[in-house]
C-alpha cells in the first residue's frame, strides 16, 4: 500500500510524529500548538516554513519563551536551570492570512548545530518529527538559542521564506516554588482536551491463528480485516485504508484519559466524530477475487450506532478499551467496472468498449481479469476460455518479475516487492487525478479521496456513495479496541467444534432472525441450552467451525496491538496499533453469507498515529 502524508483539517498542520486518532483519515493542527511564523520578509511567504513549538500554551512570536521547571512549557518539569523545547518544522500551514501553499524544492533547518527533520515538500500542510531542544539558562540570567528556517518554492516567480526564531529560557529564582501540574491533570504539556487517531498503511504481522496442535500457524496482517468461519470464500483480509481520522473528547484525571464522543457539530464534519450516527473511516471495497465470485463483492460504509466511550493513558500511551460499536452497511455491488480508461483526460473512467476511443487520446481497455497461465498470460479476459488453458483472474501483479499476470493473492505473484492489486470496484472511486466520482449515483461530480490509492479498488470517498439500491442490509461490528492484545478461544459443543461465535440454528438449515428470547436478543449463544426457547431453532452454531482459513481449524484468534508511549499535549502524533476481536451475524443474504462464511468471527488492527490535542 502507498502512504500519503496526513494533512490537517481546513489545510492545516499535519499529524506526522505525535499520535493523532484519525482511524491516513485527515489531522486537526493540535490548537496549543503554536506555530511561529518568524517574519522578516514578505508576508505572502511567511506561510512557506514555520517553527512548531508544540508543548504548553502556543508561542506565536519569536522570542518563544520558557521557565525553567515550569511543566506548560519545560518538557521535564525539573529545576535544573534547562528548559527542554519540543519543535518541529512545518510548510505551508493555513495560519498566515494572504500566504498559499506551494510545492518546495528545499528545506533547510537547524538549531543549535543540528538539522531538523524535514516536512514533505509536496505542497500538502505537513510537519517534520518534532525534536527536544535543551536550552540552558545563564546563571541568573536568561539562556538563548537560534532556530534557522529556510524554504524555497520550486518553479517561478521563486519564493523564498528566510526566518530566524530566538528560544529563550529564563531562570527561577531560588525563593521561587517550581509550579505544580494540575491537580487534576499531570499529562506533559497540560490537560487535553481531544484524543485523535488517524490511520496510516498497515504493514507486517498484528496477530495469529493457533490451532491443536499447531501454535502460530496462520498469520494475520496489520491493517487488516478478517472475517468469517474456515469456508470463508473471500481473499482475506480485507485492507483498512489510511487517512481515516476519529475524534474523542477527553476529560483527564493525573494520567487517566476517560474517552467520551465528539459530535458533527463540535468537529465540523460527520466524517471524524464519534457519537451515534457518525461515520467511520471512508467506504472499504471488499472484492471477491475468487474465480467467478466478483459478483458477491460489496462496498462497506461503517457508521457509529452508539457513542464513544472508554480510557487512555497520557503517561504511556495505552487505550485500555475502546467502545465504539459500529453498523457495517453492506452495499452489493459486484464489479461497477468493466471496461475502464487508459490514459486522455479521463484516466480510470468507466467506458462501453475494450478497444474504443477515450477522451484526448485514452483507450478503453477491459478491467474484467488477466490471463494467469496459458499460451497468453497477462492478456486481458473475461473468462478462462479467453486464456488457451489458462485461467482468468481478477488480478493483476504490479511489479515483481510477472507484472499483469492474473492473479487473486500477492503469492501469485513472483519478485521482490510483487504485489496482487484487484480489478475488481465494489465502491465507486474518487479519481486522484481528476478528483471525480467514478461509478454510483455522483458520477462526474467532484470528490476529495478519502485514502489513497492502495490498489485498484482505492481511492474511496464519501463524496462518491454506493448505489442506494444495492444495499442489502447492515451488520453490528462490536468494536472493542485496545493498544494491548486481543484474544478469543473457541470451544467445542455437540453439534459442532471450534465455535467462537454461536447463534441459534434450525439443524441442518439456516440460523434464527433476531430478535430471540431470554437473555440473548441478538440470538448469540454459547450452548445449546441457550437455545432451548427458540423453536425450531434448537443449536448453538456458526457458520463453520474455526476462523478465517481451511489451513487448519482454528483454536484461537489473537491480535497484539501497541502503545503510543508518552503523549505530550499539543505535540506532534506518534504511532500505536489498535485491536479488537469480536462476532459478526449473518446478513441472510445467501450470496454474502456463503462467500464470507456467516456467521463467525471477526478480528481487525488498525495502524495509526496518535496525540492529544489542549
Amino acid at each position: 500500500m502507498v502512504a500519503r502524508e496526513p494533512r490537517g483539517l481546513d489545510g492545516g498542520r499535519p499529524a506526522v510524529a505525535c499520535l493523532s486518532i484519525t482511524v491516513a483519515l485527515f489531522l486537526a493542527a493540535p490548537v496549543g500548538a503554536g506555530l511561529v511564523p518568524g517574519g522578516g520578509g514578505k508576508a505572502a511567504n511567511d506561510c512557506l516554513v514555520e517553527l512548531g513549538v508544540c508543548d504548553g500554551k502556543a508561542s506565536t512570536s519569536s522570542p518563544a519563551t520558557c521557565t525553567d521547571c515550569d511543566p506548560v512549557c519545560d518538557g521535564d518539569g525539573t529545576r535544573n536551570g534547562i528548559c527542554r523545547f519540543h519543535l518541529d518544522v512545518c510548510a505551508n500551514q493555513a495560519d498566515v492570512a494572504g500566504c498559499d501553499p506551494t510545492l518546495l524544492t528545499r528545506v533547510v533547518a537547524k538549531v543549535k548545530g543540528m538539522r531538523m527533520p524535514l516536512p514533505a515538500l509536496d505542497g500538502s500542510a505537513s510537519c517534520g518529527s518534532f525534536i527536544e531542544v535543551p536550552v540552558k539558562a545563564r546563571g541568573r540570567k536568561p539562556g538563548r538559542a537560534v532556530v534557522t528556517l529556510r524554504g524555497i518554492s520550486k518553479g517561478k516567480p521563486r519564493r523564498i521564506d528566510k526566518d530566524r526564531i530566538v528560544l529563550v529560557c529564563n531562570p527561577r529564582a531560588p525563593s521561587e516554588p517550581c509550579p505544580t501540574p494540575s491537580a487534576t491533570c499531570s499529562c506533559p504539556g497540560g490537560a487535553p482536551t481531544t484524543l485523535n487517531f488517524t490511520t496510516v498503511v498497515g504493514s507486517g504481522t498484528c496477530g495469529r491463528l493457533d490451532a491443536d496442535g499447531s501454535a502460530d500457524f496462520f498469520p494475520l496482517a496489520c491493517g487488516g480485516l478478517y472475517f468469517g468461519g474456515a469456508a470463508v470464500a473471500v481473499p482475506l483480509p480485507a485492507l483498512i485504508p489510511d487517512m481515516s481520522t476519529s475524534l474523542l473528547k477527553v476529560s483527564c484525571s493525573g494520567t487517566t484519559l476517560t474517552l467520551g464522543p465528539t459530535t458533527p457539530e463540535s468537529t465540523g464534519s460527520i466524517r471524524n466524530c464519534t457519537s451515534t450516527g457518525c461515520l467511520f473511516g471512508p467506504p472499504i471495497p471488499l472484492p471477491d477475487g475468487n474465480h467467478g465470485a466478483a459478483a458477491a463483492s460489496t462496498c462497506l460504509i461503517n457508521v457509529v450506532v452508539k457513542d464513544a466511550s472508554g480510557t487512555a493513558d497520557c503517561a504511556t500511551g495505552t487505550t485500555e478499551r475502546l467502545d465504539l460499536p459500529l453498523n457495517a452497511d453492506l452495499y452489493l455491488d459486484g464489479d461497477l467496472f468493466k471496461n475502464r480508461c487508459d490514459g486522455g483526460s479521463t484516466p480510470g473512467a468507466s467506458c462501453a468498449t475494450a478497444g474504443a476511443a477515450c477522451e484526448d487520446g485514452g483507450t478503453c481497455v477491459n478491467d474484467t481479469g488477466r490471463c494467469r497461465g496459458g499460451p497468453t498470460p497477462a492478456a486481458a479476459c473475461e473468462a478462462d476460455v479467453n486464456c488457451g488453458g489458462g485461467t482468468c483472474e481478477t488480478g493483476r501483479c504490479v511489479g515483481g518479475s510477472s507484472p499483469d499476470v492474473g492473479c487473486i493473492t500477492g503469492a501469485d505473484c513472483a519478485g521482490d516487492g510483487a504485489r496482487c492489486d484487484t480489478m475488481i470496484q465494489p465502491c465507486p472511486i474518487c479519481n486522484a487525478t481528476t478528483r471525480k466520482c467514478q461509478g454510483g449515483p455522483n458520477n462526474g461530480l467532484d470528490c476529495t479521496p478519502g485514502d489513497s490509492t492502495i490498489n485498484g479498488s482505492f481511492p474511496t470517498s464519501h463524496d462518491c456513495p454506493p448505489p442506494l439500491s444495492t444495499k442489502i442490509g447492515s451488520l453490528p461490528i462490536a468494536f472493542a479496541l485496545t493498544s494491548g492484545g486481543a484474544t478469543s478461544m473457541a470451544v467445542d459443543l455437540p453439534a459442532e467444534t471450534h465455535v467462537f461465535c454461536g447463534r441459534c440454528r434450525k439443524p441442518l438449515a439456516g440460523f434464527k432472525t433476531a430478535p430471540c428470547s431470554g437473555s440473548n436478543p441478538d440470538c448469540s449463544c454459547t450452548s445449546n441450552a441457550d437455545c432451548a426457547d427458540e423453536g425450531e431453532f434448537t443449536v448453538c452454531q456458526q457458520a463453520t467451525g474455526g476462523a478465517f482459513t481451511m489451513r487448519a481449524i482454528a483454536r484461537t484468534i489473537t491480535e497484539t496491538g501497541s502503545p503510543a508511549g508518552t503523549l505530550r499535549t499539543g505535540c506532534p502524533s506518534v504511532p500505536s496499533t489498535l485491536v479488537s476481536v469480536f462476532c459478526i451475524p449473518p446478513t441472510f443474504n445467501l450470496l454474502v453469507d456463503a462467500a464470507s462464511n456467516l456467521p463467525g468471527p471477526g478480528a481487525v488492527s488498525l495502524r495509526g498515529k496518535v496525540s492529544t490535542v489542549p
